[in-house]
């Protein structure tokens, strides 16, 4: 799941930098400080999806394991 979750954050960062380079290029001109925001929107994408893998990980550890056999 982490490793997805990782694929998705390099994927999404390249196309990210892709377009920005575009953006650059418009009459407007493009963002001054890029980097710093590409790098915390990863770092909130990253500590949301190693919570949504930790939560029930964490979750599932607490089971009784013969009880939730038996439950089915």
């Amino acid at each position: 799941m982490l490793l997805q979750v990782g694929a998705g954050l390099l994927v999404g960062l390249g196309a990210a930098m892709a377009l920005a380079k575009l953006m650059a290029q418009l009459p407007q001109g493009g963002m001054q400080q890029q980097w710093m925001i590409f790098s915390v929107v990863a770092g909130i994408l990253a500590l949301v999806g190693v919570f949504a893998c930790w939560l029930p990980a964490r979750r599932t550890t607490r089971l009784d394991l013969v009880k939730a056999i038996r439950c089915e």
